[in-house]
This record gives structure tokens, sequence and C-alpha cells, in this order.
């Protein structure tokens, strides 16, 4: 903190660059928290001026520097990867890469199952608290009944919950009501003012 405490005002702006490398280098996935917590305490930092209290930030954010666990895992990762880059290493794509997304992969006629199996293949490999879903969405996927896309969205698109299969999951949906499909809005939604 005296160190620190030196730098202000004059190389404050430096001070907060080197914490930022610092939580990067020293601390990284060892506390991913404080990787996101330095520059919040940074804005705060900046933000506390008007009430001549500026330090309290910086002073959270070295002590919570101070007693996190460290490792400098990213950093000697980063070194050994830009070494094999210079000294030449090349690395060609891997086939399982090439699925129905890519040239190739659609060239030697690979589809939504080499995709599944091959491309959504999580390494270690997901618990099974998470596959709750994974049947379903592969039947879902497979039929093409996922096409809503987000930037794409229109609401007009969507069919009527009457016309749909109950999930195995959720069941049937619920009706929208008349002010939903006669605004264009979503069940549950109200429109913003301006839209």
């Amino acid at each position: 903190m005296f160190w620190a405490l030196e730098l202000i005002p004059r190389y404050e702006h430096y001070l907060w660059r080197r914490l930022l490398v610092i939580v990067n280098e020293d601390i990284g996935l060892a506390n991913v928290n404080a990787i996101r917590m330095v520059p919040e305490f940074r804005r705060q930092y900046f933000e506390f001026r008007a009430y001549r209290r500026e330090c309290l930030p910086l002073a959270n954010c070295i002590l919570m520097m101070c007693r996190s666990p460290k490792a400098r895992l990213a950093d000697e990762f980063l070194a050994c990867t830009l070494y094999e880059r210079a000294m030449g290493l090349e690395l060609n794509i891997p086939e399982y890469a090439l699925d129905k997304y890519t040239l190739k992969g659609r060239q030697a006629g690979r589809g939504f199952d080499h995709w599944f199996m091959e491309g959504c293949a999580l390494y270690p490999p997901t618990a099974e608290e998470f596959l709750t879903y994974r049947e379903e969405a592969y039947q879902r996927w497979k039929a093409e009944e996922t096409k809503v896309g987000i930037s794409s969205f229109d609401v007009n698109d969507i069919p009527e919950p009457e016309d749909l299969e109950p999930s195995p999951l959720f069941g049937k949906p619920a009706p929208r009501s008349r002010e939903d499909s006669a605004s264009g809005g979503v069940a549950g939604k109200p429109e913003r003012k301006g839209d």
C-alpha cells in the first residue's frame, strides 16, 4: 500500500494498469473473481474522487490481491505457446473441427450427427447433472425445431402455443393472451414505451 500511495496522483493511471497486469500474471485462474474486481475497484477509485476518499477502493484492491491464492499458469502457458510459434510450430485443423459449419466438413458429407457427437463434445466430459436437456435438445435440433434466432426474432413467426407438441420436460405451453397476440408482445412481458 505504501508504494501504491507513492504513485498517487501523478502516476495513478500507470498504477491501475500495473494492477491489471499483476492480477492477470500472478493470480489469474487461482481467483477469477479478482480479475473481475480490479477494473471495478479502478472505477470506484476515480468515482470516489468527489468525496476525497479515492484510496479506499485502492486499499480494498491491494488487500484482495495480497490475500488471494496465486497462480502464474496463464503467463507460463502463453510463454510456452509463443516460444513454440516462434520456433515454427504449425498445426493442422483437427479432423473433428471440420463439421457441417465448415466447407470441408460439408464436402466430406458431415451433418448433424457428426456435429452433435464430435463438434459438441466437451473435455473434460460434462458432469451428469448438466445433461438434463441433452436428449430433448438432440431431438429438437435434429428435427430443426429450434429456428428462432435472436437477431432475426419476430414474434409473428412463433406458432401459437396450442399448435405446439407438449415437451416431455415442460408440458404444454400456456396460451398467449389476446392482448399479447394483438400487440405483438410476448406473454408476461409488457412492451416498453417508445417501442
